[in-house]
Formats: structure tokens, C-alpha cells, sequence
């Protein structure tokens, strides 16, 4: 692919429905339950996060 424009960005949105009506595929998450996920997952790491500190370990960024 050729980039002809550095700053142009393409807008991507997906349609399922050739993948409902052809493999009967079933949509699992809504936003809603995609985003509660997202934020519980977050929610028990920074718990676990706090009681390793408090016991005096240090924390060191997860994307390192």
C-alpha cells in the first residue's frame, strides 16, 4: 500500500453482517460489556498492584 498523504487518515468501520448471515455468527459484547470488562480487568490489577506496594514491592509499568 501507498501512503500518498502522511496526515490523511482512512475511517474504518466494520459491518458483521455477512459474518451473521453466512457463518451464523453470534455478536458476543456490546460497548457496554466490552467496556464494564475493560474496567474490572483494570480495577483487579490496580488492587493487586496496592497490596504488592504496601508490602513494599515495587510497581514497575506493565508495558515495560
Amino acid at each position: 500500500m501507498q501512503v500518498t498523504q502522511k496526515n490523511k487518515i482512512h475511517l474504518l468501520i466494520g459491518d458483521p453482517t455477512k459474518a451473521i448471515e453466512k457463518l451464523r455468527w453470534k455478536i458476543k459484547y456490546d460497548l457496554k460489556m466490552l467496556v464494564n470488562d475493560m474496567v474490572t480487568s483494570d480495577i483487579i490489577i490496580f488492587q493487586k498492584e496496592k497490596v504488592l506496594k504496601e508490602m513494599g514491592y515495587e510497581i514497575k509499568n506493565q508495558f515495560e
